[in-house]
């Protein structure tokens, strides 16, 4: 028997509820965030990076804890990969020019500018692999090993070794420039990927 009209609308009503509380959510939290800027840029950097180490790490849970029903290796890879795209994040925060922690040893805005694009590389190339492995058997004792070697080279160059480009000499560098470019590119053919393989997922 078909519903009434008051039925309806009473449905319609709660699903509209939800998702105009996320939506005022979200839009105090940005309106909080430009205010607060105002006020402190350095605090409002630091909360929001830490927000994005948090969620990443959060990804990296449920895709572990969640691998043995899971039936896409695209979001166990992901999520792995994200675990050590939050190490050096977290880095990039604390090696903030400001917060004092690196620049003795490091001063200025080049490390975090450098951990910055660190971050940036691993992430948008973990997008564009992901989409090659939706059909594939993974295994996470590798992918493991291969971001832990990757991520330590990566610090190695940066702290150790001290080959990595500079991204930022009084102004940002033409290799922090150019990397932008390539960042978005790479971002950009990774969408593209996701978007031709969006049968293969749920």
């Amino acid at each position: 028997m078909p519903e009434d009209t008051a039925t309806i609308e009473s449905n319609h009503k709660k699903s509209i509820a939800p998702k105009a509380l996320t939506l005022g959510t979200i839009l105090t939290a940005l309106l909080a965030l430009y205010l607060l800027s105002q006020y402190n840029f350095l605090l409002v950097h630091v909360a929001v990076e830490i927000f994005s180490v948090i969620t990443a790490f959060a990804i990296f849970v449920i895709a572990w804890n969640t691998k043995k029903i899971a039936e896409n290796p695209f979001f166990l890879f992901l999520g792995i990969a994200l675990l050590f795209v939050a190490t050096i994040a977290f880095l990039h925060t604390v090696s903030y020019d400001g917060l004092s922690i690196f620049s003795d040893t490091y001063p200025g805005s080049n490390l975090a500018t450098q951990l910055w694009l660190a971050t940036r590389y691993m992430f948008a190339f973990t997008l564009l692999i992901a989409p090659l492995l939706v059909r594939r058997t993974i295994k996470p004792s590798v992918i493991f090993l291969s971001y832990s070697v990757v991520t330590g080279l990566l610090l190695a160059s940066i702290f150790v070794w001290q080959n990595f480009p500079v991204a930022y000499e009084g102004g940002l560098t033409p290799f922090k420039v150019v990397s932008e470019y390539i960042i978005s590119g790479v971002i950009l053919v990774a969408a593209v990927m996701l978007y031709l393989n969006r049968r293969e997922f749920d």
